[in-house]
């Protein structure tokens, strides 16, 4: 889920100066590839960054979407830089390309004849870049290329169906837990798991499926306060509350709950500011962080950042080096009164929640960081 659901104005991010010229040196390991982490040189084009925010200084980024970007303009792809592009495949410059999903395919075939022309040209002549990953088509069949694909949606659609054919690894963030499901509905060969598993295709790109980790590194999370700060809120929660089924139960429950007295929860009606959200963030023991487009959420990793411990519903997909019930977090399911239940639980040992909260903060950096993350993309 982005930042701008709970947050006003989320933080743009900039690589610092000496991030643009630090090369990353990880001790004793190496990239899958059998190159040194300093000497790799990576191609990334997508909707977001990801290798360019672990490895900015070896990493050449090209955006690439129908529209640009809510908080940031990095440079497209246009035509001269895509011959350019070319080239430099050709003459070997890159050791690893990172490619992001299409958003939509170029031809849809629900679509009448005169639409998906007046799509095509306009992409060409005036939006280019938004079909940019088609470039890694043309690089030499020796260049590995791995999928990044942060999007919300729990499936792969048909027009990225090449790149999982083409890829060494299909790192996805909202992949189900039940890998298949992410073809379902796809083709119309593709409506149970059944005859998705007859094929070839598709057996063989569900080996590439892995869980993406949300977070591109320690440094996209607000650092932890310095000193300790006075909880003075038992339950925090702010964000758009209409947009799943779990938020609007969990919205009903947390207001009848605030009704009573029994316990301090802010809960203001409008979003924040980012730097005040994370202010309540951490006078609160408790930040509830219900799914929204996807499961996996900023949210999630914030709070925790920031002293508190979230109350998250049960996840519904696989995860990267997940966050444990009553160890890190707090899960609840969405039936009856489950989330009532589970923070009157953890109410009733407040420094036993100062505890989880640091045990989580200790399990995000140690699997969070540059170094874990690299190698786990390129294994």
């Amino acid at each position: 889920m982005s930042r701008k659901k709970y947050a006003a104005s989320p933080p743009t991010w900039k690589p610092s100066a000496d991030e643009q010229v630090r090369q990353v040196m990880i001790p004793d390991a190496k990239f899958g590839l059998n190159i040194e982490p300093k000497q790799c040189r990576i191609l990334e084009i997508g909707p977001a960054r990801y290798f360019k925010r672990l490895l900015p200084a070896q990493t050449t980024f090209y955006f690439s979407s129908t529209k640009r970007g809510e908080r940031e303009h990095p440079p497209h792809l246009g035509v001269g830089a895509f011959i350019r592009l070319v080239a430099a495949l050709r003459r070997g410059d890159y050791n690893l390309i990172a490619l992001g999903p299409l958003r939509s395919p170029l031809w849809r075939r629900d679509r009448s004849l005169i639409h998906n022309f007046s799509s095509l040209f306009s992409r060409f002549f005036l939006r280019f870049g938004s079909f940019a990953q088609y470039v890694a088509r043309l690089a030499p069949k020796n260049v590995p290329i791995i999928v990044i694909d942060r999007l919300d949606e729990p499936f792969i659609g048909r027009q990225n169906f090449w790149m999982l054919d083409r890829c060494r690894s299909y790192f996805k963030r909202e992949l189900p837990q039940n890998h298949w499901n992410v073809f379902l509905n796809t083709t119309s060969r593709n409506e149970t798991v059944a005859n998705i598993r007859r094929q070839r295709q598709l057996v063989l790109g569900a080996a590439k499926l892995r869980p993406l980790p949300l977070l591109p590194g320690l440094e996209s999370l607000p650092p932890p306060p310095i000193e300790p700060i006075a909880k003075t809120v038992d339950i925090f929660y702010v964000g758009v509350s209409g947009t799943t089924t779990v938020r609007t139960r969990g919205w009903t429950l947390l207001k009848e709950l605030a009704a009573t007295g029994r316990y301090s929860i802010d809960l203001p009606e409008e979003l924040l500011p980012h730097d005040e959200f994370l202010r309540r963030c951490a006078r609160s023991w408790l930040v509830w962080s219900p799914e929204g487009q996807g499961w996996d959420c900023w949210r999630h990793y914030e709070a925790i950042a920031m002293g508190a411990v979230p109350v998250i519903n049960f996840p519904s997909v696989d995860r990267y080096q997940p966050l444990v019930d009553r160890r890190h977090c707090f899960l609840y399911g969405c039936e009856d009164d489950s989330l009532l239940e589970t923070f009157h639980e953890a109410l009733k040992n407040r420094e036993g929640l100062r505890r989880m909260a640091a045990a989580a903060w200790k399990h995000i950096k140690l699997h969070y960081s540059r170094d874990k993350l690299i190698c786990y993309l390129t294994s």
